[in-house]
């Protein structure tokens, strides 16, 4: 505890020096990868990644052919947090409708491959699915560590949009040896797991999702939405 104390202590009397900060909670024996698989998200991938520091153990970041300032805000971030950088250079399929005919067109646009990928570099007990649009809150983290104690193999959870409309929930947290695989559904990638797995559900929202605050910046485009983030060309 005193260690930690005169880390954090020095970063900030000493900004400069290259000290990374291991937030986590002491109490929490289960170690957890943070996965963000991200393109173009300048405008909350810091307020993203802070929010979850006091939880995890890592945080793997893959970039997906972002043409604003992502990187350079989280290579800044990597100074003073564990966070590992990978590049992902094919050009993907965006979800939604149409994404199983897309993905016919451009076999090597899969999410389902993209997501395999990224979760492949987390080493923690405990892989968590992330992104640049998800903001967690206090209360959330406190959750999520005292269900990590428990031990189960897969903890589902929602979050909430900035406009209030709440996420049905998902498997956002899973052991990194529980089996877990990713397909390609109808609409976009989903996770399955096999039988017989320990879960635990949460029907509080954990998090924030600011998603259509990063479409604010596409609002005089030709392309909008989702549409306009993956279109390097329209940036």
């Amino acid at each position: 505890m005193f260690d930690k104390i005169k880390i954090i202590i020095s970063s900030i009397l000493y900004p400069s020096t290259n000290i990374k900060i291991d937030l986590k909670d002491e109490n929490n024996e289960s170690k957890v990868s943070a996965i963000y698989r991200v393109k173009n998200g300048e405008s909350t991938i810091e307020k993203a990644i802070l929010s979850v520091v006091d939880l995890v153990e890592e945080i793997i970041f893959v970039d997906n052919g972002s043409t604003d300032n992502t990187i350079n805000i989280v290579n800044e971030l990597s100074n003073k947090y564990n966070i590992k950088i990978f590049e992902y250079k094919k050009d993907l399929c965006f979800a939604g409708k149409g994404y199983k005919e897309r993905l016919k067109e451009n076999p090597s646009g899969s999410l389902a491959d993209y997501y395999t990928y990224s979760f492949s570099k987390g080493k923690s007990d405990y892989l968590m699915k992330c992104d640049a649009n998800y903001i967690f809150t206090k209360t959330g983290l406190n959750i999520i560590k005292k269900e990590l104690k428990k031990k189960p193999d897969v903890i589902c959870y929602p979050g909430v949009e900035c406009f209030g409309n709440k996420h049905v929930l998902e498997p956002f947290i899973f052991k990194r040896n529980s089996g877990w695989k990713f397909i390609d559904d109808e609409l976009w990638e989903k996770v399955v797991f096999p039988e017989n797995l320990k879960w635990k559900k949460i029907f509080t929202a954990l998090f924030i999702h600011v998603k259509r605050y990063n479409y604010i910046k596409y609002t005089n485009k030709k392309k909008k939405g989702v549409e306009a983030l993956y279109d390097s060309k329209n940036s």
